[in-house]
């Protein structure tokens, strides 16, 4: 029988073999999931799922509270072997709140940008204006305000907030 700690020891030794790994949280695109694995074949680059990811090791996430340490340990994990850490979290999309990453968090992201992949700096991703429809700033969200993020964010082909 495989235990849940034997899957993610596993699972981590495989990935410390490969040369990139670019965690996205809460992707759910297939159509981009497919171009990524094709990608992924061909050039060696790990994508791991976190949504998905409790499913291959048979354990549920949903569960875990997440505070500023379980933020700080999932940005800076890995950060020789992760270059690229993709994330969308942050405040309520509700046009009212304002808040951003903690004390530890923060410290994830200088530390991540001053010594990830061998002290040339992790990538951080964030994604910005997942509440445009519920008129939601992104300036209020600390994460894609963030000086260490780069804030990605999309438009329809008329120039229009998805």
């Amino acid at each position: 029988m495989v235990t849940t700690n034997m899957a993610r020891d596993a699972l981590e030794k495989w990935l410390l073999k490969h040369t990139m790994v670019l965690i996205l949280w809460g992707w759910d695109c297939i159509q981009c999931q497919h171009r990524w694995r094709t990608y992924v074949r061909r050039n060696r680059l790990v994508i791991i799922v976190i949504d998905l990811c409790d499913q291959y090791l048979q354990s549920n996430i949903s569960y875990v509270t997440v505070t500023d340490e379980v933020e700080a340990r999932a940005l800076s994990m890995n950060p020789n072997h992760i270059d690229i850490y993709s994330a969308s979290w942050g405040p309520e999309d509700d046009g009212k709140t304002v808040d951003g990453p903690g004390r530890l968090a923060q410290r994830a992201f200088i530390d991540g940008i001053r010594k990830g992949r061998h002290g040339r700096g992790s990538v951080f991703i964030w994604a910005s204006g997942n509440g445009g429809r519920r008129l939601d700033n992104c300036n209020c969200d600390g994460y894609t305000n963030s000086i260490y993020t780069l804030s990605i964010s999309s438009a329809t082909q008329n120039g229009a907030a998805q």
